[in-house]
């Protein structure tokens, strides 16, 4: 294949290198590549020939890679795609154990940048280096600043802008759990502000965080702040408005950026909680006027939960009267446990994007969370990258779009992926809440469940059988067999845990053998989907951090050994087996679904796991 440049810099060429290296199918076409006025993507082929304009390097490489994809099959097209945003960014946590290891990264900007992203903000917290401040991140698999500088070199290769996303007031628990910042410290995991020694921390923090880059955009966090003021602060230094104290943060935040000559974004929630009578986010009556003044910042609106666009767009015209730099972060649903929400990601980026469109908002993002131990695999979540890249140029991305363009630029099975969401889903299309049955169901105790009333109802058993059966027909490339291999073994994994938890609860003298013998099939089970785990994690991700699902995964097999000891004590006469047969009661759900959302340490005790 010969690519011919016309009137475009070099860094087109560049990144077409870097990009055809990740491709093993190649055509002999000549393909003239030249700028195109309108922003967006023209392509056309006739016979051996070929023209691409594009009006940004990410959109070169989006059309080449429709391109490549569309000469398999056809010798002659045309395909216009016109940009809608001037900013399309991808957000990646790599702060919640599941540090994405260098290798990974590279192919993900390759990939985001193929699909038409601008930018890749990667959400740091602590997990890159301050030299003056060594426990920042330490034991966490933080990235050194060679390793970010690496990636920030890769990414300008491809076109792509890497950018830094850090917290400079809450979300800081992981750094300030440490004993090595005591001074700093107001709650569990704000900063005390104010102080000169804060002052010091943020310099070196917005240093560290913003050498590696190539880029002078960072994002300074700044979100769900509630505990501003209201801890070791108010004990020092007395109560003080929450207003007050915000607006004389970011001033020291702002100050410091200037003098390093950075361009900070921030996420938007706390000045309409501050604001609000109800003290409720994003409170469409919230009162701007008892901000002595209004930030002079680019803010970012962070809203994932909602799949109306009426929602949507009345809280857009109210970041207006912050900035004129207003930037739409939606959600990808990655988050709620063991598998994505992808019914729930694609009303949620519909309605989104649609109201961005409508009110005129020029940048936005997609997030990609993991809370609560990063249990959800990073290749999992590429239909969600695809299809949030779809609303770019597209106002209509239904299943029959997102079919053909998944397949097409990413060479997977749009169906297959939505079979994901039914881990999770029992009930409808969508997963309005958030309801993580199948973390609830691997990580529920055999003995003493928690949410066995909630789930009782139903045949789980059955349930995740039939999906596995399911999984196992998937139509999936070679590069997502160990993805899947990797959600059929959970899926057969819940399926035998739900017998087996419906057995213990249920168990007579008679159902003893069956209890037992369900353990068994339980604990091999469980081994071999912890062994594809491991695999999983370790080619993708930093080691550290997976010391946490080995002590859940572990705890579950303790589990199993204790109550097969205990089913035999009991027909020996020898255990009453009281938590079992003790009065239960509904977990509390926290959605409005039928069984409920939890996090591992609401799931396997109502003890206390630690404190």
């Amino acid at each position: 294949m010969k690519l011919n440049f016309v009137d475009l810099s070099k860094q087109y060429q560049t990144a077409a290198t870097e990009f055809l290296a990740t491709k093993t199918y190649v055509l002999d076409d000549e393909i003239t590549v030249s700028p195109r006025p309108k922003a967006g993507i023209s392509i056309i082929k006739q016979g051996s020939k070929g023209q691409i304009q594009a009006s940004s390097v990410t959109n070169f490489l989006r059309g080449l890679n429709m391109y490549l994809a569309l000469a398999k099959e056809q010798a002659d097209f045309k395909v216009d795609e016109d940009a809608r945003f001037e900013t399309v960014a991808a957000m990646l946590d790599v702060a919640r154990n599941g540090v994405a290891n260098v290798a990974y990264l590279k192919k993900m900007i390759a990939r985001l940048a193929s699909l038409g992203y601008t930018e890749l903000w990667l959400y740091l917290e602590d997990e890159f280096e301050i030299p003056e401040y060594p426990y920042f991140g330490a034991q966490r698999g933080r990235y050194s600043q060679a390793q970010l500088h690496e990636l920030a070199l890769y990414a300008d290769r491809l076109g792509l802008v890497l950018v830094p996303a850090i917290q400079t007031l809450a979300h800081l628990r992981n750094a300030l759990k440490w004993q090595a910042f005591e001074t700093i410290r107001d709650s569990d995991e704000n900063l005390f502000v104010g102080k000169k020694e804060t002052r010091d921390f943020l310099l070196a923090e917005l240093k560290a965080a913003s050498a590696p880059f190539l880029t002078k955009k960072i994002h300074l966090g700044m979100d769900e702040a509630y505990k501003l003021g209201r801890g070791r602060y108010m004990d020092e230094m007395g109560y003080r408005d929450q207003s007050k104290l915000i607006l004389e943060h970011l001033d020291v935040v702002n100050e410091l950026c200037e003098q390093l000559d950075l361009k900070p974004m921030m996420w938007s929630d706390m000045w309409f909680t501050i604001a609000s009578p109800k003290h409720q986010m994003y409170d469409l009556d919230a009162d701007f006027s008892i901000y002595d003044k209004l930030p002079n910042i680019s803010q970012v609106y962070w809203d994932y939960y909602n799949e109306y666009q009426d929602h949507y767009e009345p809280l857009m015209k109210r970041h207006f009267e912050l900035t004129d730099d207003v930037v739409f972060a939606a959600g990808i649903w990655s988050w709620i446990g063991m598998a994505p929400s992808q019914g729930k990601m694609l009303a949620t980026l519909k309605a989104g994007t649609a109201a961005a469109k409508a009110t005129g908002i020029k940048q936005i993002a997609a997030t990609s969370w993991h809370d609560d131990g990063a249990e959800t695999p990073f290749e999992a979540m590429w239909l969600g990258w695809q299809t949030f890249a779809e609303y770019n140029y597209y106002d209509n991305v239904d299943a029959k779009h997102l079919r053909k363009m998944f397949k097409l630029l990413q060479e997977k099975d749009y169906d297959s992926f939505m079979l994901l969401d039914r881990f999770d889903l029992l009930e409808g299309e969508v997963n309005h809440d958030g309801d993580n049955l199948s973390k609830i169901m691997l990580y529920e105790d055999l003995l003493n469940p928690r949410y066995y009333l909630n789930y009782q109802g139903y045949d789980l058993e059955s349930y995740y059988q039939q999906l596995a059966a399911k999984l196992k027909k998937a139509k999936v490339s070679a590069e997502d067999e160990l993805l899947f291999r990797h959600y059929y073994l959970l899926a057969q994994t819940l399926s035998k845990k739900a017998k087996a938890v419906k057995l213990i609860q249920e168990v007579t003298k008679e159902t003893v053998a069956q209890a037992q013998e369900a353990l068994v099939a339980y604990r091999n089970s469980l081994l071999d989907f912890s062994a594809n785990f491991r695999t999983i994690w370790h080619d993708k991700r930093h080691p550290q951090g997976y010391e946490v699902i080995d002590i859940r995964l572990g705890g579950q097999l303790a589990r199993i050994q204790t109550a097969q000891v205990r089913l035999n004590n009991w027909l020996d006469g020898r255990d009453e087996l009281s938590d079992v047969f003790a009065p239960k009661v509904l977990m509390d759900k926290f959605t409005s679904g039928p069984i409920g959302h939890g996090r591992y340490m609401e799931i396997a005790s109502a003890s206390d796991i630690s404190w």
